[in-house]
């Protein structure tokens, strides 16, 4: 071959793959498009995911109301369930509303499926339940390809639902149709986990931001009930007041009420108050991994609950990286989210991330990347 021709072969193989690597990161940018197989939809429809910059706004009054079906309905789906498929990644996305009896309403909720649920029927799988940060759409985790093409080598199930705006994945008592707590424990968790092949042995809990509060607190609610819990761009404790363009906010007061007048529901609340009762009561918390761009408002909180944690020996994963509170810095690292669960999953669990490292203390060095933000993240 001559050389000028070898010369054109190889230009034209860096161009292909150029133009591959462009399209890639394209797709991992944008949400999916699902395809809609029933009859009579449109071949397909775009998921829109929002800016995930989502204001300070502690407006509740979104909630929906109370569903007009009967008293003691059960758990159960209502209506049809919407199931779309991935043709890029092969995964399959199951949408459906589920009743809640404690709520009296129904939540919009969502499994994302791998594709080995589908090529190996008899199988039970690891479950995932990934929560959204506040004001963000309860499919956001759903939505993201580098999560979706994990599961392809790490089979697991992804388990959505609609949180509310700022429902922080609690019990509120001031607001009696947001049961967040009993709908997980009580309600969703145990139906979705009989009616689809989990594996409860395998259960981890997730979330970004205010999610990411969400995950802690399920976490101390009942410790030897996951396997894995893991955060992105969260300070995990929503106890602690914190500041948005210089005023105090405390994003509990419109769940809990203030705070003198609810000592009971605050402490149930706090995170930290919660690992210590576990710890000494003599309990272990499941493995812990925490992750936050150094961009992130929210890095000085991510950091002292990292210290917390490792200052009372709980197994600890952590790391940092470039990225700010929003949904680009999520989307990128989902893939070591899904990584840290499958571990967890599996035998043998060795961290990825340990903290405190061999390079690195407990506590924070003076050379750490400093953070953004006020006295606490805002969630």
């Amino acid at each position: 071959m001559k050389p000028k021709l070898i010369i054109a072969v190889v230009l034209e193989v860096l161009i292909i793959m150029g133009l591959f690597d462009v399209m890639k990161r394209k797709m991992d940018a944008e949400p999916i498009r699902y395809a809609l197989p029933r009859a009579g939809d449109a071949a397909q429809r775009r998921m829109t995911i929002m800016d995930a910059q989502y204001p300070a706004s502690d407006n509740l009054t979104d909630l929906p109301p109370r569903c007009a079906c009967p008293d003691g309905r059960p758990v159960g789906i209502v209506g049809e369930k919407v199931i779309e498929t991935d043709g890029l990644n092969d995964c399959t996305r199951e949408r459906f509303r589920l009743h809640s009896p404690a709520m009296h309403r129904d939540i919009e909720t969502a499994v994302l499926l791998p594709p080995a649920y589908r090529r190996d029927p008899e199988r039970k799988f690891p479950i995932l339940y990934a929560l959204h940060g506040r004001g963000a759409p309860y499919l956001t985790w759903t939505e993201m390809a580098p999560l979706r093409r994990a599961l392809a080598e790490r089979p697991m199930m992804v388990v959505v639902f609609n949180g509310d705006k700022a429902g922080c994945y609690l019990d509120a008592t001031h607001r009696p149709r947001s049961l967040f707590r009993t709908f997980f424990f009580d309600e969703l968790a145990p139906f979705l986990e009989s009616a689809y092949r989990a594996d409860p042995a395998a259960r981890g809990v997730t979330g970004f931001s205010m999610g990411g509060s969400g995950a802690a607190l399920y976490a101390v609610e009942r410790p030897d009930g996951f396997a894995g819990v893991s955060s992105l761009s969260s300070g995990l404790d929503l106890t602690t007041p914190w500041t948005a363009n210089g005023r105090p906010v405390e994003m509990l007061v419109p769940l809990l009420g203030p705070r003198a007048e609810n000592e009971t529901g605050y402490a149930r609340a706090g995170f930290f108050r919660r690992v210590e009762e576990v710890l000494q009561r003599g309990a272990r918390l499941p493995p812990f991994f925490i992750a936050c761009g150094t961009e992130d408002f929210a890095l000085a909180a991510a950091r002292r609950a990292r210290d917390f944690l490792a200052e009372r020996n709980v197994t600890l994963e952590y790391k940092e990286s470039p990225g700010e509170h929003a949904w680009p810095y999520w989307r990128d690292a989902a893939p070591d989210i899904i990584d840290f669960h499958w571990r967890t999953f599996q035998p043998g669990y060795r961290p990825a991330y340990p903290w405190p490292s061999a390079e690195r203390p407990v506590a924070e060095r003076p050379g750490d990347a400093p953070s953004k933000g006020d006295n606490h993240a805002r969630e």
